[in-house]
């Protein structure tokens, strides 16, 4: 999955920060140090083969999965500090 250019900056307001995230299924690391800055009004698209991540990446960034380690911070506020809704 390509994901070096996912902050195309529109305003430099970052809505989402993903930094170092680490995810494991088991002894298999799905995401590994994974940096992501996405700014308020940008496009991004999440691309790549089968099984790379995309979706786990997603579910990370909506709270549905924790990471192992490393943070994901929607609108300045950790998700794996917010309450199950």
């Amino acid at each position: 999955m390509n994901i070096g250019h996912a902050s195309a900056r529109s305003n430099g307001e970052s809505i989402i920060r993903i930094r170092d995230l680490v995810f494991r299924r088991g002894r298999r690391t799905i995401l590994d140090g994974i940096n992501i800055d996405i700014h308020r009004g940008s496009i991004v698209a999440f691309m790549g083969p089968s099984g790379v991540g995309k979706t786990t990446i997603l579910r990370l960034i909506s709270g549905q999965l924790r990471p192992d380690s490393g943070t994901v911070e929607v609108n300045g506020h950790r998700v794996s500090a917010m309450s199950d809704r």
